[in-house]
């Protein structure tokens, strides 16, 4: 049953809302401007549904995957084809949750019994402390503080769904003719991909994935949906592709899934994937997510690495305001941004002082034979994170393409 109390909304910000809270797929159809108002408690869904959505009609299907999908529309369901996306229903700090940066040694589950926490993640450095409740957290904050083999403490922040990809009948996707160039492990050029589940990619992309490392429980390898991960996969391989001047490469990705299951992910997950990659070889980072949230801990770990000479590249986000999201908003990160053809910001993305560079903010891939269209400045961070790559493949150092990077893809128009 459903609860709601909405006043004067579009039904776009209702549908939002729903697909946070229900974990459903909902797609609306395009140009929609209705509004919802409606206050009621305990209703079935199909009911409740015809209370929020402002008069549309709507149809809720149980598929072949167990996922519900609602589609939202005026009089055909099939025109129903914008996916709505989820937010975070909260910002700001997971409520009871406090990552411990630890010292060389620390005994964390020693330390997770010392404040009366349950250790949901014990991984480089860190460790994940769920408290019972917030209340229990904040009086803990001192003994775990001054805890044996704790450096200092943070909150964990949810980090927003990254977009989903959409079916498109185009067939005008570039073709993709790098080789792979067979070289020892040490001498290969590694990009960490931190993202979702890689699944499966067109046969002579296959050969770039080194093995993944999952994060996360439940990522899905099949499915008849890509995930944001393949699409980012296949979008990094087309900016090597542009920047590699020979017809092979050393380059391979290290895909990180850090979000498994659940739409969203955290902070501590993002910052331990990085280091995870980094583990394998990794020297080139792309985060194609972010959140408006500033972790000390997820800084921390992204400016020790870029010290190391690590590169890392994120996307600046999909609200067309000038306001920071991170991790892209690091000063050791270069934030991207998304363009259209003319060069101009698109009407979706990030601007602001923060950003550095641009890049298209669209990419075409292909799924189980059909063509898969992603927009936002995800796929703009996974273009540069490629050409960047394919930069370094052609004999400079990071530090070199760092300084290259920020020249060709100079943000052109206004900030």
């Amino acid at each position: 049953t459903i609860d709601a109390d909405v006043s004067t909304t579009t039904v776009s910000n209702v549908l939002t809302r729903l697909a946070a809270q229900t974990g459903w797929e909902i797609y609306l159809q395009p140009g929609t401007t209705n509004l919802a108002s409606a206050k009621f408690k305990d209703l079935p869904e199909s009911k409740a549904l015809t209370f929020l959505l402002g008069g549309m009609n709507f149809s809720l299907v149980v598929q072949s995957n167990n996922i519900t999908r609602l589609s939202v529309y005026h009089t055909e369901a099939q025109k129903a084809t914008v996916r709505v996306l989820p937010k975070s229903l909260e910002k700001g700090p997971i409520p009871a949750e406090r990552v411990a940066l630890l010292k060389e040694g620390a005994d964390a589950q020693k330390i997770a019994d010392k404040v009366g926490a349950l250790l949901v993640g014990n991984g480089t450095n860190a460790a994940r402390l769920k408290f019972p409740t917030e209340e229990k957290a904040l009086a803990s904050e001192t003994l775990l503080e001054n805890s044996d083999g704790v450096a200092t403490i943070d909150r964990n922040y949810y980090v927003d769904p990254p977009p989903q990809p959409q079916q498109t009948s185009a067939s005008s996707s570039s073709t993709f003719d790098l080789q792979i160039k067979p070289v020892n492990s040490a001498d290969q050029i590694i990009i960490g991909l931190i993202d979702s589940k890689v699944q499966d990619l067109p046969s002579q992309m296959k050969s770039f994935l080194l093995p993944s490392i999952d994060m996360a429980e439940g990522g899905n390898a099949g499915g008849d949906t890509p995930s944001h991960g393949t699409l980012m996969a296949e979008t990094l391989l087309k900016g090597l592709a542009i920047a590699d001047e020979s017809t092979s490469s050393k380059v391979r990705i290290q895909p990180v899934d850090v979000y498994g299951a659940s739409q969203t992910t955290t902070t501590y997950d993002v910052g331990q994937g990085i280091l995870y990659a980094i583990q394998k070889g990794a020297n080139i980072i792309n985060l194609s997510l972010g959140g408006t949230d500033d972790s000390a801990y997820l800084r921390s770990v992204i400016e020790q690495a870029s010290a190391k000479g690590v590169l890392f590249f994120a996307a600046a986000g999909n609200e067309p305001t000038t306001a920071p999201t991170y991790p892209a908003a690091y000063p050791s990160v270069i934030a991207v941004t998304a363009v259209n053809r003319d060069g101009s910001i698109a009407s979706y993305a990030n601007r602001g002082s923060f950003i550095d560079i641009a890049a298209p903010g669209s990419s075409i891939g292909v799924y189980q034979n059909r063509n898969w269209f992603v927009s936002g400045t995800s796929a703009s961070s996974a273009y540069a994170t490629g050409f960047a790559a394919g930069t370094a493949d052609a004999g400079k150092s990071n530090e070199q393409v760092r300084s290259l990077i920020l020249q060709a893809l100079a943000l052109k128009s206004s900030k």
